[in-house]
């Protein structure tokens, strides 16, 4: 199953700031992360993700197991 969700410029920001500065080493690094925020942003297309992809094994499945309840509950409402 696939969901769609919608991610704020606020929170991608501050996804950005984190990133910035537990991953970003050196100038190429920061270039690199920055442009990609900037496609995100300017982006209409949504960016597909596998849970896999995001974790692994009981994190993995934590995140699926949120997602699954909260598309249930939108469509019970």
């Amino acid at each position: 199953m696939k969901i769609c969700i919608e991610i704020s410029n606020k929170h991608l920001m501050a996804a950005y700031g984190m990133l910035m500065s537990s991953i970003a080493e050196n100038d190429e690094e920061e270039q690199s992360l920055t442009e990609a925020v900037e496609r995100l942003k300017a982006s209409t297309e949504p960016v597909e993700l596998d849970v896999k992809e995001i974790a692994d094994g009981k994190e993995a499945a934590a995140i699926a197991l949120v997602l699954a309840i909260s598309a249930i509950n939108k469509k019970m409402k």
